[in-house]
């Protein structure tokens, strides 16, 4: 909001319907995720709460596979400490946990 007050001569349409839909439909969706948070016969928390759980834990696995067999350099420019193997450790515990 405040780079489309210190631009407001020269929006197009555009952009205001962009930041009428962060205005609004973001808080929406935020706050459908608190009220699935505080489903307590649906086990709301584990819902919110298990895809940001696997997420950390494959990136955790990434990191680690990496730093032990990283010798490939996935996008070099992009970010230098990235490699194959640390992409295949992180794909393949993602996959794991679903066993």
């Amino acid at each position: 909001c405040a780079i489309e007050l210190k631009f407001h001569d020269s929006m197009n349409v555009s952009q205001v319907a962009w930041g009428f839909f962060g205005a609004f439909c973001v808080p929406y969706l935020l706050l459908s995720l608190l009220r699935i948070f505080q489903m307590h016969y649906h086990h709301g928390a584990f819902i919110v709460l298990l895809p940001l759980l696997a997420a950390w834990g494959a990136d955790t696995c990434a990191l680690f596979s990496g730093m032990l067999f990283g010798k490939h350099k996935l996008a070099p420019v992009v970010s230098p400490k990235k490699t194959v193997e640390g992409a295949v450790g992180g794909v393949l515990s993602s996959c794991s946990s679903r066993l």
